[in-house]
């Protein structure tokens, strides 16, 4: 019995996709200097994840096990720069896709890096406007591809960068006979640039309460 609970636990990883963000403690102000000023529209965001399945979000990864969560940036007509990505809940596999500050999405996480997708920034704009016309879209916990009524975060990713240039830059990968897309699949190649990485640059200290602040989709341009 014990056995079937842990293959049940771990299946149960695996089709629930990218965890729930975790509220955390963070140095919001550092990351003002260090990161906001950096992004961009369409700018891909990356974590490695201290979640409950996170480690297993990495590991369908095959060429660079390392981060476990994705989204993608977008501005609101107040100018703040947010986070648009799908997420659920470690425990009920229940989320959606949301956004919330960039703050937020990285506080509390050693290992962040932001991407650049090279494109026009017309496309650019398009990734980010693609997430934010997504949002309040069901998670998809049964990583089904056919199916962009849900979606999970790197599948939200797939759909945004491909359809706004129009080239299959983001690729998918085979896991156990079913096709997803893995982390490393949204990164890995000569068709993004790195903006941020925190192996290289200043890393976020603990300090200020990591304050969660979802916008809804009014708010976006």
């Amino acid at each position: 019995m014990r056995t079937s609970v842990i293959i049940c636990a771990v299946t149960t990883a695996i089709l629930f996709g990218c965890g729930k963000p975790q509220s955390s403690r963070s140095d919001t102000s550092l990351l003002d200097t260090t990161i906001s000023s950096l992004v961009e529209p369409g700018d891909l965001v990356f974590r490695a994840g201290k979640g409950r399945w996170s480690s297993c979000f990495r590991d369908m990864s095959t060429r660079e096990k390392r981060f476990s969560h994705v989204g993608v940036v977008a501005t609101n007509e107040l100018g703040a720069v947010v986070v648009v990505h799908a997420s659920a809940d470690d425990t009920t596999g229940i989320g959606a896709v949301t956004a919330e500050l960039l703050g937020t999405f990285v506080c509390d996480h050693d290992d962040v890096a932001v991407f650049r997708v090279l494109a026009e920034e017309e496309s650019r704009h398009k990734i980010a406007a693609f997430c934010i016309g997504k949002i309040g879209s069901r998670f998809d916990a049964r990583f089904d591809l056919s199916d962009s009524n849900e979606l999970y975060c790197t599948e939200l990713v797939w759909l945004a960068v491909n359809g706004a240039t129009g080239k299959q830059l983001v690729g998918t990968t085979i896991v156990k006979g079913r096709k997803i897309v893995a982390l490393d699949d949204c990164y890995m190649g000569s068709w993004v640039e790195k903006v941020y990485d925190s192996k290289e640059n200043i890393k976020l200290e603990s300090g200020d309460e990591c304050l969660s602040v979802v916008w809804p989709a009014a708010f976006y341009l």
